[in-house]
């Protein structure tokens, strides 16, 4: 897949109106054609990340199949960074990543640069991930962890950021849904905590990787383990669950 001149007369556009915010949007497939749009960008961290709103992708999808996903990057080039990659990756669309920059005078400007990434089989390692919310966050790493220890797919889903401040049970709703059950007793490999680090609820999730450690990834580190025996994360502990499928 090759950018259009439409494509990129789109990316500058909005590029430069949104500086220094992310721009972002997807391309859907139109007879023989792509048709670019622009979505909103609704990351809390807009000048360093995007993410397209659940109800974005959905009104695009019902325009025609969705072929394509496009972001600017501010201020540097338009390199893939690895939560790029992963994310081209999970998505198995071709992504093309522009450049928008400010020069001395403080005119701002698109990069003639376009980077095109398309799907590799590229696979980021599970400990010393930058975080970044729906490519690099607690539940990318325990699907992840679950599809290389397992062959277990948990799957994807478009993710509003934050979705447990507007829905109640929001993780203990989706542990259900993934095939986990409530477990009462010993912690086993593999089995998960849902954990409370904000003020109300479920908001968190770490896996149980043995000898007393936690395998997980919260905002603003990489992901690593922890103890859990009589830490912070132990005492936040709301409930503990285990896979259906894993003995």
């Amino acid at each position: 897949m090759k950018i259009t001149k439409e494509l990129y007369n789109l990316m500058k556009e909005a590029g430069i109106k949104n500086y220094p915010k992310e721009s972002c949007g997807l391309i859907y497939k139109k007879g023989k054609k792509g048709v670019p749009v622009e979505c909103k960008n609704i990351s809390s961290e807009p000048e360093h990340n995007f993410l397209i709103s659940a109800s974005d992708y959905a009104e695009t999808l019902c325009k025609g199949e969705i072929i394509g996903a496009w972001h600017t990057h501010c201020n540097c080039d338009a390199k893939p960074s690895d939560a790029d990659r992963q994310g081209c990756e999970n998505t198995e669309l071709t992504w093309f990543i522009g450049e928008v920059h400010k020069n001395d005078k403080g005119e701002v400007y698109f990069g003639e640069n376009v980077e095109v990434l398309a799907p590799t089989g590229f696979a980021q390692p599970l400990l010393g991930r930058n975080y970044c919310y729906g490519t690099f966050d607690c539940y990318t790493l325990l699907r992840d962890y679950y599809k290389q220890e397992y062959s277990i797919d948990l799957g994807e889903w478009e993710r509003e950021e934050d979705p447990w401040l507007n829905e109640d049970n929001y993780f203990e709703n989706k542990a259900k849904e993934l095939g986990f059950e409530l477990i009462n007793g010993e912690p086993r490999k593999g089995d998960i905590f849902l954990i409370q680090i904000g003020p109300s609820g479920a908001d968190h999730v770490a896996i149980y990787v043995g000898e007393d450690k936690i395998l997980h990834h919260i905002n603003g580190r990489l992901s690593n383990t922890d103890v859990y025996g009589g830490s912070y994360w132990q005492i936040r502990t709301l409930s503990h669950w285990r896979h259906k499928n894993v003995n």
